[in-house]
């Protein structure tokens, strides 16, 4: 390759979280929605049907959010080690531990497994694999929990996670890029 040859960089992390960010803000639209049919006339059927929009923006969210945090520490790990050594010591490493183990070779210093910020990315996974890996079940009407759904909360917790995690990133590595979480 020529020396002045230019060079196309794709991150896709930010658009993972920029399409998380536009899902969360129709769930909020949906939410805002039910909110004024309750106060009017609170019809059960349309706010059923919101509330299911709702939850498919949700997992929206929650996968892209995902997305986003795997595709950011996998591109980190790439940037500040190398793409073969990444690809042979770093890439099946699973996304908490990535976490911790990346930022401390790059740094020295690492995520506090303990962390609060650590939790949250576990909760995360954990929600993805919930989806990713998500089994047919019938499960009697009377017996269906609030975990059996997913919520604007958990919407709103996946996008907090992701901006947690890279301004706790930043923290030790005043270089990354970290504008992508402010938009």
């Amino acid at each position: 390759m020529a020396k002045d040859e230019l060079k196309a960089e794709f991150f896709y992390y930010e658009t993972y979280f920029l399409i998380a960010r536009d899902a969360y803000r129709e769930a909020k639209r949906f939410d805002r929605e039910i909110l004024a049919i309750q106060k009017s006339n609170p019809d059960v059927v349309l706010v059923a049907e919101k509330n299911d929009a709702i939850e498919r923006f949700a997992i929206v969210v929650i996968l892209f959010c995902a997305l986003a945090a795997e595709a950011f520490i996998n591109d980190y790990g790439i940037e500040n080690c190398s793409k073969n050594y990444f690809k042979k010591y770093l890439d099946k490493l699973d996304l908490i531990s990535k976490w911790i183990i990346i930022p401390r070779m790059v740094t020295g210093e690492e995520l506090d497994p303990g962390s609060k910020i650590m939790q949250d990315l576990s909760w995360l996974v954990g929600l993805r694999n919930k989806l990713v890996h998500s089994k047919s079940r019938k499960i009697p009407i009377d017996k269906i929990e609030k975990s059996d759904f997913f919520w604007i909360e958990d919407a709103d917790r996946s996008l907090e996670t992701i901006r947690n995690l890279i301004a706790e990133l930043k923290r030790i590595d005043k270089s990354i890029h970290f504008d992508w979480v402010d938009v």
